[in-house]
């Protein structure tokens, strides 16, 4: 998936605290599995590493982040949150690319 959403440094182009913990995240995760699919430009929205028994590690998002930064890139507004749950969910949420697709959590319910 390539989308062009923000950047991962702050204005005076040094890279921020979250985006540190992301690329420390995405580096033991290419560690633990290279095989690990990590989505293009939602950074801000990847929470962890899990995996389900017997599986590899695989990266871990939440779903209410990918919306928020889908949004976000899609213009902030009323009808830019309906394109983006039409986008997340034919793109992402149904996505099944083998044993290293991520986990998308719900933190909502």
């Amino acid at each position: 998936m390539v989308m062009s959403v923000g950047s991962s440094t702050d204005f005076t182009g040094e890279p921020t605290p979250h985006n540190l913990r992301v690329h420390r995240l995405k580096e033991e995760l290419r560690a633990l599995n290279p095989d690990a699919i990590i989505f293009d430009d939602l950074d801000e929205a990847l929470v962890g590493i899990g995996s389900q028994y017997p599986g590899n590690p695989c990266a871990v998002y939440s779903e209410q982040k990918i919306l928020r930064v889908l949004r976000s890139s899609m213009g902030n507004t009323d009808e830019s949150y309906i394109e983006a749950v039409e986008w997340y969910e034919f793109n992402i949420a149904c996505l099944h690319a083998g044993p290293y697709t991520p986990i998308i959590i719900n933190l909502d319910i």
